[in-house]
């Protein structure tokens, strides 16, 4: 089984969390063998991947995006987490998605919530301006 057939682009018509939906119930069971570990994402040969791999593949699709060098699985972890939080999702949903046994661990993600009030209370308070 080929990649491309497993996990392909996101359509104009259809959003990306449909198609990890999709990679949940149809490609992953297929990668999946009886030995297979508990990751979500499985190599073609139904493995996890290994750490520095999957660094290198961020690294890679960072660089063909055009982000910064320094992109790391673990800042995209970071990025995903305060853009939950920055919409309005409960922290102790954050917790749990990150796998935090300690709520103060998830709450350096608040420090980013924190400064964007900050500029917003700079920016629009009337004795501010």
């Amino acid at each position: 089984m080929r990649w491309a057939r497993v996990f392909r682009p996101a359509r104009e018509n259809r959003d990306s969390h449909l198609l990890f939906i999709e990679y949940l119930q149809v490609a992953r069971p297929k990668l999946a063998g009886k030995r297979s570990p508990d990751n979500v994402f499985l190599t073609r040969r139904g493995r996890g991947f290994a750490r520095a791999n999957l660094c290198q593949m961020v690294r890679k699709r960072a660089k063909e995006a055009g982000l910064p060098a320094h992109a790391t699985p673990h800042a995209l972890r970071h990025t995903c987490a305060t853009h939950l939080l920055q919409a309005g999702a409960d922290i102790r949903f954050i917790q749990e998605l990150l796998g935090h046994a300690s709520l103060s661990t998830t709450q350096v993600y608040t420090h980013v919530d924190i400064s964007d009030l900050k500029k917003i209370h700079a920016t629009y308070h009337p004795r501010e301006q």
